[in-house]
């Protein structure tokens, strides 16, 4: 692995139509962190450049699509049917995240949700999770944190409905009591993570918190 970015990316969203839902589902989860991770960093910045503002302005963009058009690209995938829908949220999932970063750099990146995908990796069992998967459930958590309210009403039945995996037993995270499950929180928190990028602190605790709430509200939307 030369570490080299790939010169060209060729995808044929007719293909994509044909695969399994749960791969562009993940796909709006993860893309959708492009904005709900991206403005706590946004915020912070005093004197944000001209780079940064168009990662912020395409971020936006993305999370419309997505809101807007998933569940019809949703719909039509499952039909194994290639549409506008379902065009539209590949450019989101691939193209426009893909921009995102590469204008955002360092300064406009992530926060809790991806700190926790990656901090749960300790455990065995998460793997059989998307990365996607794990992200939208972390993005959840975040809000829970931020006590956003009004993004909790607009993404937990959105996720329900694109099939997400957002509750703690449907992740396999069941045993909290289990040590590796304290580590990965630990591992989420330690100094230099990017769950320090909220503008307050976030310790284990709160993290564990956060995490039963975001499972119990997630229940509550699929009872």
């Amino acid at each position: 692995m030369s570490g080299k970015g790939a010169e060209l990316a060729l995808v044929d969203s007719t293909i994509l139509s044909q695969a399994p839902l749960r791969l562009l589902a993940s796909g709006m989860g993860d893309a959708l962190a492009k904005w709900y991770e991206g403005k706590p960093c946004y915020d912070r910045m005093k004197e944000p450049d001209s780079a940064t503002q168009g990662a912020l302005s395409l971020s936006v963009q993305t999370r419309e699509s997505i809101l807007s058009l998933g569940l019809k690209a949703k719909e039509d995938v499952e039909a194994r049917r290639n549409s506008y829908a379902v065009e539209k949220i590949v450019e989101a999932n691939i193209l426009l995240t893909a921009i995102i970063g590469g204008l955002g750099g360092a300064k406009f990146r992530v926060a809790v949700a991806h700190a926790l995908c990656y901090g749960l990796t300790v455990l065995p069992r998460v793997h059989q999770n998307l990365h996607g998967e794990m992200v939208s459930f972390g993005i959840i958590v975040q809000l829970c944190l931020e006590k956003n309210e009004k993004e909790l009403q607009v993404l937990l039945p959105f996720f329900s409905q694109l099939g997400l995996p957002i509750t703690l037993k449907a992740l396999g995270l069941t045993n909290v009591e289990d040590p590796l499950f304290w580590e990965g929180l630990k591992r989420t928190c330690v100094k230099g993570s990017s769950v320090h990028n909220l503008p307050f602190p976030v310790d284990e605790q709160k993290l564990y918190h956060a995490m039963l709430e975001a499972d119990e509200r997630a229940r509550s939307i699929r009872e």
